[in-house]
């Protein structure tokens, strides 16, 4: 099967003749911002639809430099318990433009170091963690990439310099 070729911001900024950054502007939900006339806001989302333009989410992150991810790593997701916490979380965080990424290691060390990498290398925003499958050397990595780390419950008694909030 031949991969569609991607629309992007320079496909619409040429269809419709406006700059790419006025594009951008107009598909971030920004042009108001810029002064851009409700005419040429509505050209251009009409434009972007008619070829079928999806915003690249990691395009955007890179011009951002902000992934806007929240990893929720758990140990499972047994009981409802797990799904209050996303709940909880999604209603705290999505109104502050952060998506929660959640991930379960199911008690498995491969898995917790694999998700840890997968979060530093994604560059997420944070780390909300109940899972205590991993060791310091993992819960460290994740703070000395610079990225917040937040355990749900308590912290491991053995991980040093980490705030305690009751």
């Amino acid at each position: 099967m031949a991969k569609k070729n991607t629309v992007t911001l320079y496909d619409v900024a040429q269809h419709v003749g406006f700059s790419k950054s006025t594009v951008a502007y107009v598909m971030s939900g920004k042009a108001a911002d810029v002064g851009a006339a409700q005419k040429t806001i509505e050209k251009i989302k009409a434009a972007a639809e008619h070829l079928g333009y999806v915003r690249n989410c990691w395009a955007s992150s890179l011009a951002r430099q902000s992934t806007g991810m929240i990893s929720v790593l758990l140990s499972g997701l047994a009981g409802d318990w797990a799904d209050r916490v996303m709940y909880s979380l999604s209603q705290t965080l999505r109104p502050k433009a952060y998506t929660p990424f959640l991930a379960a290691d199911w008690d498995d060390p491969l898995i917790f170091e694999k998700e840890v990498s997968s979060a530093i290398q994604r560059r997420d925003e944070g780390v909300i963690c109940h899972s205590f499958i991993g060791d310091v050397k993992q819960y460290s990595r994740i703070i000395e990439s610079g990225i917040p780390l937040v355990f749900l419950g308590d912290v491991p008694c053995s991980l040093s310099g980490m705030t305690e909030i009751n």
